[in-house]
């Protein structure tokens, strides 16, 4: 009985002592590296230096110098073995690059106990300072409108910049010089280029010279081709990023290859609205006749719901007098309830001697329609943006286009009066079908306006190698705090 009282506390000693024993440390390796991602010049150094501060409590058994892109090693460094407290320097040669080059490194630490600890490194080895141009739209442009809006970002790296010269078919078009007193390094160069008459066929050079003021020059040479290639779309898509869903409109032409019927199918509901265009003899829309209907049996018994707008001219000229609305309904039966029955929708449109609207009354009367000169060639675009029904738009609610792009709107409808009611996804219908050219921004009319409710959309683009659009993208804030897009996409 004694022995096992004895023994019994010699296992209690035993479970105390352990109990009170630390538990074992295994202390992994560990660096500080600051920056891992710089940029440097090869004016300012042939050799970069990588520098951090190393702990390895354990010691160094070795530090590894992996390609990040495909862990190749680079080199295994073994001047550090055993050491725990330590800067680290890595030296990067430099010299054998010209151009601008992104390097990307591992750096492992491999320490007595196999224990390892790595960090990624980037290096952006920008080429000696040199006169140069990043150009939005590359070096290649076929041009189905004779205007170009040359965009692009001038840099002369650490050296001051000279000057910007710009020719056209050897003619200077363009030219910038800094102040000579002020030091630039960088110029946002944008300007429209008016290109005349084109040959179809031939090419054209188009010149940017940029010098800086160490006496270096660069020319980057644009090539200008005319196209005639203005394809017109059979199909548009219409991708609603809020409700996830997309509407096609199928689009057909008459003779004169103008749009004279179109169907909108509402990808969310099954609704198609079918819309009829008639044309008069001075090529403007006579009417327009929307015809509603669901892709269903079960609504197709109701009948159908047709929405006409009449458009009257001044006898003899293609501007507006009056715009009427004449509303039915045929049931299945065949009969028909006339709904509205040429109503006046808005009148008393006044046009200035240039034959630029001055004013005209919906439900209120409407002042100063917004007109602008975007490639300043003299040609005036009807800019006004119709968020809500034209003829209820209040004057501080009005909302305008304020940039464009020399790119064709391959669904413009150049006979249809910016004024129509008869769609209703307004803002759909206005983006694709009354504008002439790309449109870029929009802002509102009035500096009055303090609600939330203007979309005031931006918008861009792709074309194709024949300057055809292909991709327009919508965005805007829909009551003021929500993000939005279109997409729309034309198939040819």
């Amino acid at each position: 009985m004694k022995i096992k009282y004895l023994i019994n506390i010699a296992a209690l000693l035993i479970l105390v002592l352990w109990s009170c024993q630390k538990d074992p440390e295994f202390p992994d390796p560990g660096f500080e590296l600051e920056d891992q991602e710089v940029e440097v010049r090869r004016d300012t150094a042939d050799v970069y230096s990588v520098q951090m501060q190393m702990e390895v409590p354990n010691g160094v058994e070795n530090i590894e110098i992996l390609n990040a892109t495909n862990y190749e090693l680079i080199e295994t460094i073994e001047a550090y073995d055993g050491k725990k407290n330590f800067v680290f320097n890595y030296d990067i040669d430099l010299t054998p690059f010209e151009t601008d080059t992104v390097l990307y490194y591992i750096f492992k630490v491999n320490d007595k106990d196999n224990r390892t600890t790595n960090r990624g490194f980037t290096l952006s080895v920008k080429q000696f300072s040199f006169p140069e141009i990043r150009l939005v739209g590359g070096t290649s442009l076929n041009v189905v409108v004779p205007i170009y809006q040359l965009k692009g970002l001038v840099s002369t790296g650490l050296n001051e910049l000279e000057s910007v010269q710009v020719l056209f078919k050897g003619d200077e078009v363009f030219y910038y010089a800094p102040d000579a007193s002020s030091a630039e390094y960088e110029y946002i160069l944008s300007k429209t280029i008016g290109f005349g008459t084109l040959v179809e066929g031939e090419e054209y050079n188009l010149d940017i010279i940029i010098k800086d003021r160490k006496g270096q020059s660069s020319t980057i040479t644009v090539t200008v081709r005319k196209s005639d290639v203005l394809k017109l779309p059979a199909t548009i898509n219409v991708y609603n990023s809020y409700r996830n869903t997309t509407d096609v409109i199928t689009i057909s032409y008459d003779d004169n290859k103008r749009i004279h019927q179109m169907e909108h199918y509402f990808g969310y509901s099954g609704l198609i609205q079918e819309y009829f265009l008639v044309y008069n003899d001075m090529g403007m829309v006579d009417t327009i006749t929307r015809k509603a209907r669901y892709d269903s049996d079960y609504y197709q018994e109701y009948g159908y719901d047709y929405y006409n707008q009449i458009f009257k001219y001044k006898e003899g000229t293609t501007q507006l007098d009056q715009i009427l609305r004449y509303n039915y309904f045929v049931s299945d039966d065949g009969s028909v309830e006339i709904t509205k029955d040429n109503e006046i929708e808005s009148q008393d449109f006044q046009y200035d001697e240039n034959g630029v609207l001055v004013s005209y009354y919906g439900k209120s009367a409407t002042y100063q329609a917004n007109y602008v000169d975007p490639f300043e060639t003299g040609e005036k675009i009807f800019a006004e943006y119709w968020e809500y029904d034209y003829y209820k738009v209040v004057e501080k609610n009005r909302e305008y286009r304020t940039t464009f792009e020399p790119v064709y709107m391959p669904s413009y409808i150049e006979g249809l009066p910016p004024y129509t009611s008869v769609t209703s996804v307004r803002e759909v219908f206005c983006d694709l079908f009354l504008t002439k050219y790309v449109v870029t921004s929009t802002e509102a009319t009035s500096d009055e306006y303090d609600g939330t409710y203007l979309e005031e959309p931006s918008y861009t683009y792709e074309t194709d190698a024949d300057g055809n659009v292909t991709t327009i993208t919508r965005n805007f804030l829909y009551n003021g705090w929500d993000t939005r897009y279109f997409v729309y996409t034309f198939n040819y």
